[in-house]
Formats: C-alpha cells, structure tokens, sequence
C-alpha cells in the first residue's frame, strides 16, 4: 500500500491549478494571434472594396461665426477686500470693547474709592481707541473696496483684450481655410499640391507605405511598392481542443493576394484624390519597387476622373486596371514583372526645378 501524507492532495491541486492557468493564457495567446490575423486579412480584403464620396467644400466655404466666452464676474473680488479688511481690525476693536467693559465694571463695583475715577478715565481712553479702530477699519475697508474696484476693471479690460485676440486669431483662421478651399476649387497648383499631401498622409493602410508626389500642372503619383511579407502566410484557426492551426497558403495565392492588394491600395488612392481634389481630371500613378541596385516599375497608369468613376463598380484592383488599359505584365507565378513605365508627357519637357516634389508616409492602420 501506498503511504498517504496529508499534504498531496493539496500539492495536486495546486499542480492541477498551474495547469489550468498556463492552458488558459496559451489559449488567450492564440486568441490574440488568431484575432490579429484576422483583422490584417480583413483589412487587406477592403482593400479591394471602392467607393467614391466627394468632399463637400461647399459648407467648409461659409465662415464660422465667432462666439466670444463669458467673461468671468469679479465681484467676489470686493467681498473678498472687504472681508480682508474687517477681519484686520477685528481682533483691536474686540480688544478694546472688552477693556473697555472691564473699567465700566470695575468703576461700578468699587464705588467708594476713587476707583470709580479710575474706571471712568479707562473707560473714555478705550472709547478713543475703540472711536480710532472703527476709523481706522472704515478707511482700511474704503482703500480695499477701492484696490478690488482697479484689480476688477483690471481683469475685466484683460478679459476683454483676450477675447479681441482670439477673435482676431479665428477670424484670420477661418479667412485662410476659406482662401485655400477657394484656391482648391479654382484648380491653383499650390493648393492642389498641398491636398495632394495631405490626402496621402491621411490614407490608413494595413502596411507601410511611401509614395513620391511629383505635381506640374498634373499629379504624378510614384507608390514605392511594399515586400511580399505585407501578406500572410497562412490563415490561422483554432481546433476545438482549443490548439492553434496554421493552414499555409500556396505560394500562387500569396503572389495573387499580393498583386491584388498592390493594384487596390492603387485605385485606392487615385479614387480618394479625385475625391478631394474636383478640378483634377488626370492622373498618372506608377508602380516602383525600390531594389538595393536597380529600380524596377512593376505598374504604370493614367487615369482620368470619367474613366476611373466608371469602374469603381468592380470588385477588383486587377479588374480596374484592365478597364483602365494600366500598362502592366503579370508573371506566371501571379506577382506583377517589370515593365517599361510610361511617364506623362510632361514629364519629360518639364525642367525639374520647376516640378513640385515631396515624399509622403502613409498612415499604417496597425
């Protein structure tokens, strides 16, 4: 027979606990794989799910109204000095009325001595002082009032300069953003150049990404092209024995999930720039993959604004670039070859120093 000490069920227990915990928190881990995954997919899929909501600028051209604060009420500001003041000459006053007191009471007590002269004479001298006190405090309480009269007017023509500023602050404000919706919408190139940055550096995508902005009349658009490793290898699951599954994805799949998301994030952005931008019509976007030697352009497209409305109904990025004859090549494994780009026409005519030219990160959405 087995010998039973009373502390092994305890220890048991307390091993079977331990179990339990690191079940819980590898099955939490997986969890948080798994829900990880799952969002980049999804988030890769939508993508490939356009739409086209054009920017209403006729709002943001009517100008806010500025609504000036309250000004705060300083009248406390006099109680206060009045208070401080009383309360200065308080302890003198009191001081006084009970000395004051005592000689009346010791005169009346001791009437047949001279104590009752003693008394009378104490008496007046406390009721000078006393006389003095409540002059003194009505002249300390008049030189308050009057010092918190000057800090309130003080504070209130500060309130009131502050408020003028900040007025005239919103006002040059709100002059500028309507100015530059005005310029926008006359088609000024600086103003289109500067949405075209600002558009870019507000697109969210799952990835990294960097594009070159190259504006002379028309937008050139370079999207630096991101690695393979942007799409995931697999798809992962959890079994029911709460196990994680990794179901590896072909390597034909990778290159087409890959391609697709190029072509989507493409139209995705030309679509959010013809959003922003109304008087743009044409756009020119090119795909390149930056190497350590040699660069290589694996896209290139020109898009005008009726063609690329025309075929945000698909549910494609590679579909799109068909409709909108890109000049591009697919290689049999599915990722896009390189080409020979086709620039714009102006890009070639065009001094350099006359190009305005910035690279923009867009913002990961992870």
């Amino acid at each position: 027979m087995t010998a039973k000490f009373p502390g092994n069920d305890n220890l048991v227990q307390v091993q079977a606990d331990i179990r339990d915990e690191i079940d819980r928190e590898r099955l939490k881990r997986y969890q948080r794989e798994k829900r990880k995954s799952d969002e980049l997919e999804e988030a890769l899929r939508k993508l490939s799910a356009f739409s086209f909501t054009p920017v209403d600028y006729a709002a943001g051209l009517a100008c806010k109204h500025f609504i000036a604060p309250t000004i705060p009420d300083y009248s406390y500001l006099l109680t206060e000095a009045r208070l401080k003041a009383v309360n200065k000459y308080s302890a003198p006053i009191v001081i006084h009325l009970f000395c004051g007191f005592a000689c009346a009471l010791f005169a009346l007590t001791f009437r047949d001595t001279i104590s009752p002269l003693f008394g009378a004479a104490g008496l007046m001298v406390c009721a000078v002082f006393l006389y003095q006190d409540l002059q003194r405090r009505r002249r300390g309480i008049w030189f308050a009032l009057s010092q918190a009269r000057l800090r309130i007017d003080t504070l209130y023509k500060e309130s009131q300069e502050s408020i003028a500023i900040s007025q005239n602050h919103f006002e040059a404000a709100e002059a500028e953003r309507t100015s530059k919706i005005e310029k926008l919408l006359n088609g000024d190139p600086g103003a289109v150049f500067e949405q075209l940055v600002e558009v870019l550096q507000n697109i969210r995508l799952p990835f990294y990404l960097c594009c070159s902005v190259n504006f002379y009349k028309e937008p050139l658009i370079i999207v630096h092209l991101p690695e393979r490793s942007i799409i995931p290898e697999s798809i992962i699951t959890i079994s029911s024995a709460g196990n994680i599954v990794y179901d590896e994805k072909s390597s034909s799949a990778i290159n087409n999930q890959y391609s697709e998301v190029l072509a989507a994030t493409t139209i995705t952005i030309a679509s959010l720039l013809y959003a922003a931008i109304p008087t743009l019509d044409n756009l020119s976007l090119l795909g390149l993959y930056d190497k350590l030697v040699d660069e290589e352009y694996h896209f290139s497209l020109n898009i005008d604004r009726t063609s690329l409305l025309s075929a945000l109904n698909r549910r494609s990025g590679r579909e799109v670039f068909k409709i909108l004859n890109a000049n591009y090549t697919v290689a049999p494994g599915g990722v896009f070859a390189p080409i020979e780009p086709v620039f714009p026409q102006w890009w070639d005519h065009t001094p350099r120093e006359k190009i305005l030219t910035v690279k923009v990160n867009c913002r990961e959405l992870f």
